[in-house]
């Protein structure tokens, strides 16, 4: 049997297979972001066969699949369920947002699905700034923390950052909806990833203008609640504990960021941070 092994937060992930062709397969899942916290829970899973395959979980049967590709995507459910609900039972909302850095102000940004998370996180990644996680934020009591994942970049991303033109081939990818979604880890870029707990200095609303220009404004925390109540919520999330999360932000609110070109939200984002570092 080959084995994969990889730390989701407080859960360690053991994968062991029989056909060594599913490792490249199994590489979209695993992640080798540094984490400070010590696993409690260890999640294992089996997969036997080859062409078909036969999925367990601790010595239990998951499921019958027939490609490799349904293989990723029982167990890529299946792990992030498990470990999200696990935080969610202990109080934890689950945002669908992502975390990162700038010039040392540690900004959570929030917005729904395709509003550009991951290309805006992939600047900020390339550009120096420290990554945390694109997809999904778990917060509590004022701590903000990415659940980490790969960045999973959509066909075309090489238009909106060239600079990853030459690794693409080099990705582990997932084919779903007729297309195959790359999954980055950075650090197989040499970047640093650490998935840190502690208060956002910024929060900040995506709101998306697909080829259009980027603006960044002044945005109240009743607004953000708003946004966030129409958001899609996640694992254990519910409107008493958003409006809860939302009370303890921060009285100066936070910003709306309008995302239209990457390139520009950047340098405003950039300029933005250095402002407040004075």
């Amino acid at each position: 049997m080959h084995e994969i092994q990889f730390q989701l937060l407080a859960c360690q992930v053991s994968l062991q297979f029989e056909d060594p062709d599913l490792r490249d397969q199994l590489a979209y899942i695993a992640v080798a972001a540094a984490q400070a916290l010590t696993p409690t829970k260890q999640l294992a899973y089996t997969i036997t066969g080859c062409g078909t395959y036969t999925i367990c979980e601790s010595g239990d049967l998951l499921g019958e699949v027939g490609s490799m590709e349904d293989v990723v995507y029982v167990i890529y459910r299946r792990i992030y369920q498990r470990t999200l609900t696990r935080y969610a039972m202990a109080g934890w909302i689950v945002l669908h947002g992502g975390l990162a850095s700038i010039a040392g102000r540690r900004c959570l940004f929030l917005g729904d699905k395709g509003a550009g998370k991951t290309t805006l996180m992939t600047h900020l990644m390339l550009a120096g700034h420290q990554f945390e996680g694109d997809e999904l934020v778990l917060v509590r009591r004022g701590t903000a923390m990415a659940c980490p994942r790969r960045l999973h970049l959509k066909p075309g991303f090489t238009t909106l950052a060239p600079e990853l033109a030459a690794t693409e081939g080099s990705l582990p990818g997932s084919r779903g909806n007729d297309q195959i979604i790359r999954a980055l880890d950075p650090t197989d870029l040499g970047y640093e990833w650490a998935i840190p707990a502690g208060a956002p200095d910024e929060i900040i609303w995506i709101s998306p203008n697909h080829g259009g220009a980027s603006t960044l404004q002044p945005l109240p925390v009743f607004a953000i609640l708003q946004h966030l109540l129409k958001s899609d919520m996640g694992w254990g999330t519910t409107r008493s504990r958003l409006v809860e999360y939302a009370s303890g932000l921060s009285a100066r609110g936070g910003l709306e960021l309008t995302l239209g070109n990457p390139g520009e939200a950047l340098t405003l984002l950039e300029k933005h941070a250095a402002v407040d570092a004075r």
